[in-house]
C-alpha cells in the first residue's frame, strides 16, 4: 500500500481555502485525486478521466478543476493535471516500486530457506 502525504494544516492552508471559496467540491476532488495518485503511483498526475467520473455536469467539473488550478493546487499538463509540489512531499513511484521489489525478494528468500 502506498501512502499520500498532505499537510495536517490543509484545512486552513490559503490555497485550499481559496479553492474551497471558488468551488465547494474542490476539496473532495483534491483528496480523492491524492488518494488515486498515491494508490496508482502516478507521481501526482491526475488524468482527465479520473475527474470526469465524479461529475455528471461538465460545467461543474470545469468549475472544480478551475478552482484547483487558480488556487495553485493543480497544474494543467495537457492530459489532465499535476499536483503542485507532489514530489516535494511524496516518494517517487520508482522508489516505492524498488522498495516493494526488494521486500518481495527478501520474502521469497525467507520462504525458500524455510522450504530447504
Amino acid at each position: 500500500m502506498a501512502w499520500g502525504r498532505y499537510d495536517d494544516d490543509l484545512y486552513r492552508h490559503p490555497k485550499f481555502e481559496d479553492a474551497w471559496e471558488r468551488d465547494k467540491a474542490s476539496g473532495s476532488i483534491w483528496l480523492f485525486a491524492a488518494s488515486y495518485s498515491a494508490h496508482f503511483l502516478t507521481d501526482g498526475h491526475v488524468p482527465r478521466r479520473f475527474v470526469q467520473i465524479w461529475f455528471d455536469d461538465r460545467k461543474e467539473q470545469r468549475r472544480t478543476t478551475d478552482a484547483l488550478v487558480r488556487s495553485g493546487l493543480w497544474v494543467p499538463n495537457g492530459n489532465g493535471w499535476d499536483f503542485h509540489d507532489w514530489r516535494d512531499y511524496n516518494e517517487p513511484s520508482q522508489a516505492i516500486l524498488a522498495r516493494r521489489a526488494e521486500k518481495a525478494k527478501k520474502r521469497e528468500a525467507s520462504r525458500a530457506r524455510r522450504r530447504a
